[in-house]
């Protein structure tokens, strides 16, 4: 065995195993949009490349969710999940080359306004004082924006 075959044959460590499967990765989504038939019509590559990678983010988004509800319901993590603190990253599978961490964010609330006005007017606040607050109360967000690709 040489020292080159040697060196091929040792175990990667988690890291180096990890940084060459990424590479391994990108080179392999790199050619989408270009190769074997697929590059963008001349003057259209912008447009193009929104389209395919739109295409691969919803392809491997739906991958992603169906493995991690299967990893999740395989090793019984409902639970466990549900009991993790807040705020806080809790390992869920320990393996070695690989964790599933989950940390919880904070539930967020919201105000239903139609029973909030209601609880008002059964407290006996007038229609006009409640309108005057909610006006003073509320702030526009700039409207959501969802851009597609449309193939013609």
């Amino acid at each position: 065995m040489t020292a080159k075959t040697a060196r091929q044959d040792a175990p990667l460590s988690a890291v180096s195993r990890a940084t060459s499967l990424k590479a391994a990765i990108y080179k392999a989504m790199a050619v989408i949009g270009y190769k074997n038939g697929t590059a963008p019509p001349s003057k259209e590559e912008d447009l193009h490349l929104l389209y395919v990678f739109n295409e691969v983010r919803s392809y491997f988004d739906k991958l992603y969710k169906s493995q991690l509800e299967a990893v999740i319901k395989a090793h019984e993590l409902d639970s466990v999940i549900e009991k993790s603190p807040l705020g806080e990253s809790v390992s869920l599978i320990e393996e070695p080359y690989y964790a599933l961490v989950v940390k919880r964010s904070s539930p967020s609330s919201k105000v239903d306004l139609d029973k909030f006005v209601t609880s008002l007017r059964r407290r006996g606040v007038t229609a006009d004082v409640i309108e005057a607050a909610r006006s003073s109360a509320t702030v526009e967000n700039k409207p959501p924006r969802r851009f597609e690709v449309v193939v013609k």
